[in-house]
């Protein structure tokens, strides 16, 4: 959660620059000194501590940076970019492993540090190049700085945002006797926001069937090359048919997020998606002919990474406030993390050559990650038919009289009664 808090107040390039840095020069590290278990373990901590910021970081600043029904396709393809990156790591770390014992170094070690390298060249290009916002990015003209600005004005949500906060301000200022100013780029950190996201319904139902969604993932990644040498393939056919699995996934991913942002839709594509999944799993548990499984295999990758960034998207665009909006995303990505736990024991390598153990338990973890969704989906379509009833009017007279108390000056944001859920 701190990666996206701190992210105004250090700024997008400093911030996801100090990550990706961080994250870099610990690789190098683990290279060159590390030279025990303890050590490894250290080090891995380190690791993980950057890593686990820097995906919350940047899907925040792009939300920042995008409308509302643009926001799905441009987290699509950094999904898609870490699929694809994984698909040919193998192919890398192979490459460099074949340096092992030049300057008396392991070749393992040369993967940590080359990539760490790699790793922090990038992360100097970030902050010396990564702008706050569209409004301030020094490769836009003055007109151009002035049309990003006005578009993501046209945002109806913020500008009902701005518009509601303008007013209230007004009224605040009047009755003190100055004159009125509203800028949310300058809105201050307040606990009672970071409540706001971290107690948000929707932050806890997406967060939940992500954590299941990503656990089957984790599962899968892992042990594809596995279950595909089970399936009767091997060597550079088994390369390449685990290549095609995950390639098909990141097409598909592109693909829903796409249709998503067209279409101003999230949860349903996720519903429509994860079945995909469910099929391909009871393929794999009932079927015994091997190019059945196969396509099995193609549907159970492509229908749980295509949901991801349906997935993500959800709060980002239900949660309006800088702070509301960081720690309800944040909050979602830590338990998207944990995922990684249970997703590394899902399977063994006795349940080979079928492991009907390893994906019914996945089948299960997606009919759960399915009902949670679902969940959600009818908790906007029940709120949003509140607020067109007229049943949330009173929110603004509730917000008033917080900042008439002085309790807050953050904006009303997703507390407004005109404000909708995407479903």
């Amino acid at each position: 959660m701190p990666s996206t808090i701190l992210l105004k107040k250090l700024r997008p390039n400093r911030m996801i620059g100090f990550l990706a840095g961080g994250w870099g020069i610990a690789n190098v590290l683990t290279g060159l000194l590390v030279k025990n278990y303890p050590g490894m373990i250290a080090a891995r901590l380190v690791l993980g501590a950057l890593d686990g910021g820097l995906v919350p970081a940047v899907t925040f600043y792009l939300s920042l940076l995008y409308r509302r029904y643009e926001l799905q396709s441009r987290i699509a393809i950094c999904i898609a970019g870490g699929s694809v990156a994984g698909l040919f790591g193998g192919l890398f770390a192979a490459a460099i492993i074949t340096l092992d014992g030049r300057r008396n170094i392991a070749g393992w070690r040369w993967i940590f540090i080359i990539e760490g390298i790699t790793m922090a060249v990038v992360a100097i290009v970030i902050a010396a190049i990564l702008p706050t916002n569209p409004a301030t990015a020094w490769f836009f003209t003055e007109s151009e700085r002035e049309y990003a600005a006005w578009r993501l004005g046209q945002d109806n949500v913020t500008q009902r945002t701005l518009q509601t906060q303008e007013t209230l301000q007004e009224k605040r200022d009047l009755n003190a006797g100055s004159s009125p100013s509203v800028d949310t780029e300058v809105e201050e950190f307040e606990w009672r926001e970071t409540k706001r996201g971290v107690l948000d319904i929707q932050t806890w139902l997406t967060g939940a069937s992500l954590l299941l969604n990503q656990a089957t993932i984790y599962a899968a990644a892992y042990f594809m090359p596995t279950i595909i040498v089970g399936l009767g393939y091997s060597g550079a056919q088994a390369q390449f048919h685990t290549v095609l699995v995950f390639l098909l996934a990141v097409v598909l991913i592109i693909v829903v997020a796409l249709l998503g942002d067209r279409l101003k839709l999230r949860g349903p594509f996720v519903l429509g998606a994860l079945p995909l999944s469910m099929l391909g799993y009871i393929v794999m548990i009932a079927s015994k002919s091997n190019a059945t499984r196969f396509a099995g295999a193609c549907l159970l990758i492509a229908g749980t990474f295509s949901s991801l960034p349906s997935l993500l998207a959800i709060v980002a665009n239900n949660s309006e406030g800088h702070y509301k909006r960081a720690s309800a995303m944040a909050l979602q990505a830590a338990m998207s993390n944990i995922s990684g736990v249970p997703g590394t024991y899902i399977y063994t390598l006795d349940q080979q050559p079928w492991f009907i153990k390893g994906h019914s338990i996945c089948l299960a973890l997606l009919v759960v990650s399915w009902t949670l969704v679902a969940a959600n989906v009818s908790y906007c379509i029940w709120e949003n038919k509140a607020r067109r009833e007229g049943r949330r009017s009173g929110n603004i007279e509730k917000y008033q009289a917080l900042c008439d108390a002085g309790k807050t000056r953050a904006p009303i944001g997703d507390r407004h009664p005109d404000f909708v859920f995407v479903l």
